[in-house]
């Protein structure tokens, strides 16, 4: 699942000031090898060929017949997709499908206001939240991006919760002290309780957002119905807990923080292939191996086969890098395990 960052630059795709040209080199290699082509302002992601394209008009995306040229992308009979540098885009305003256009003044566009053409640029990809999927001969447009709002009150909930990390692994050091001289550490519920409300209102905040019309693929569905399901369902053993006043063996904020970050992450890059899934990976592992080896709760028995779900689709379909370094990964997550 290639993913590459582009530039901001108009009116050509580009990225680390080389343009993408689709129809020969790497970017041809990728366009005929993989099942949907993704452009928005996080970059370029292509979708394995053996993945299958999700119902995009049913989550309110407007698609277009988009066939093969050589000289775009795709051409939709009313303009070309991306096209390549020797031609420059032209556009009649008028003409725009399915909400496409651009935010800046300079873009780099030719106006034909004679003309029913409408070349899809980068600006369109690039400004307002923008998203353009090529998938299976039809190019489909959506604006996924979130809203202000949403976007910094996710930020800030987000760091609330790193910080609440930090703060456990200090307390489980501490309760480790405390039993190697004979004693307790003292319970600090107030604190989890307040992460676990900002973890509830971070993904409040996500399913409101646009939540299920970002992902493209059945398989990305699929990958963040379970994370969902995953943050909620330690959302309820935390709940269960504390209200029969359980003494967990284990109690699953870490987890829960984890669920959330990465229910976040999939939802800033809208799909499963984001830069954190590494230290995610290593984190639901590390924690797979500190569950095994304590003792054993309802609690544990309950949420560890769905670790072992999450952490098998977060491997499967959001790691993009080189298999070895998983391996990597997954040795010292256990690694680390055995030391907590």
């Amino acid at each position: 699942m290639p993913l590459f960052d582009l530039s901001d630059a108009t009116p050509y795709l580009s990225t680390d000031s080389a343009r993408v040209v689709w129809t020969s080199g790497w970017d041809a290699l990728l366009a005929a090898s993989g099942r949907c082509i993704r452009v928005n302002a996080r970059g370029v992601s292509v979708k394995p060929s053996h993945w299958t394209q999700a119902d995009l008009a049913g989550i309110g995306w407007t698609s277009i017949q988009c066939e093969a040229s050589p000289h775009a992308l795709c051409d939709t009979g009313r303009g070309l997709c991306f096209p390549l540098p020797e031609k420059s885009p032209g556009y009649n305003p008028l003409t725009a499908w399915g909400g496409l256009g651009c935010s800046r003044a300079d873009d780099g566009r030719t106006l034909i206001a004679s003309s029913d053409v409408y070349d899809v640029s980068s600006c369109d990809a690039l400004d307002d939240g923008g998203d353009l999927v090529f998938c299976n001969g039809a190019l489909a447009f959506a604006r996924t991006d979130l809203s202000p709002w949403a976007y910094w009150s996710v930020c800030l909930l987000a760091v609330y919760i790193v910080r609440a990390l930090s703060y456990l692994v200090l307390r489980r050091v501490e309760r480790a002290d405390a039993e190697d001289q004979g004693g307790a550490a003292p319970a600090r519920l107030a604190e989890d309780d307040r992460t676990v409300a900002a973890s509830a209102c971070c993904v409040a905040v996500v399913l409101a957002s646009g939540w299920g019309r970002a992902f493209v693929t059945q398989e990305e569905a699929v990958a963040a119905g379970a994370t969902l399901v995953y943050v909620l369902a330690y959302m309820g053993t935390w709940a269960c807990a504390r209200w029969a006043r359980a003494d967990l063996a284990d109690p699953p904020i870490y987890n829960l923080i984890s669920g959330t970050l990465l229910l976040v992450a999939t939802r800033l890059y809208a799909g499963t292939e984001t830069p954190y899934n590494a230290a995610l990976i290593w984190a639901i592992a590390a924690r797979i191996g500190t569950k095994l080896r304590s003792r054993a709760c309802v609690a544990t028995l309950i949420t560890t086969p769905l670790d072992a779900l999450v952490l098998s689709l977060l491997c499967t379909l959001g790691f993009g890098f080189d298999p070895l370094l998983l391996v990597g990964i997954l040795t010292a997550s256990f690694a680390v395990g055995d030391m907590i």
